[in-house]
């Protein structure tokens, strides 16, 4: 399986398709303000196309390959909402410190050669401040 070729309607759709047709697992994310957070893990098949392609996304995931379909996701959740859209461009914001913060070593010793991906150079993003 190529990271390279993975697609989602999600990026290309402005409406988010959730749960995905015929899905065969799932991982999600839960957030509480105080900072503690839980992932959840279901398979309903247990293969090892399943094993490959839960590998590859979270190697997608943690390299950062994922980043436009987060942002997106979260523009799309915060479409037409004044308070939603103020915490996606914060949340954005925080992201892009951090990104900066964590990886500006590794951006300096290695030209041209990210290891992760700005969350605002994903759909033109850079004007946020």
């Amino acid at each position: 399986m190529d990271a390279n070729n993975v697609s989602s309607e999600n990026v290309q759709d402005d409406e988010v398709q959730v749960p995905l047709e015929n899905a065969c697992g799932q991982i999600n994310i839960y957030l509480r303000e105080d900072g503690e957070f839980a992932i959840a893990c279901d398979f309903t098949e247990y293969n090892d196309e399943i094993a490959e392609m839960s590998g590859m996304m979270l190697h997608m995931i943690n390299s950062g390959n994922l980043a436009e379909y987060f942002i997106k996701s979260l523009k799309i959740w915060s479409k037409n909402d004044i308070d939603k859209e103020k915490l996606t461009k914060a949340t954005i914001k925080y992201w892009r410190e951090l990104f900066y913060e964590t990886n500006s070593e590794e951006l300096t010793s290695i030209k041209g050669s990210p290891l992760a991906v700005d969350p605002t150079d994903v759909f033109g993003l850079k004007r946020i401040q």
